[in-house]
């Protein structure tokens, strides 16, 4: 899983509009696409293992 969080400005992830404070997880995704849509952004991006060693 990969999740990703805006802190400051505006960006797009896999065509979904994120703002300042939003987030947004993917699953099962190859490639991912982004695109920065104001100045001076920072985003948070993770990679999660959420069902790994489940018995």
């Amino acid at each position: 899983m990969l999740y990703f969080c805006a802190y400051r400005g505006a960006f797009e992830v896999q065509g979904r509009l994120l703002h300042e404070k939003d987030s947004l997880a993917l699953w099962d995704t190859e490639e991912v696409e982004l695109e920065a849509l104001s100045n001076h952004i920072r985003i948070l991006i993770m990679e999660l293992n959420v069902f790994g060693n489940l018995h």
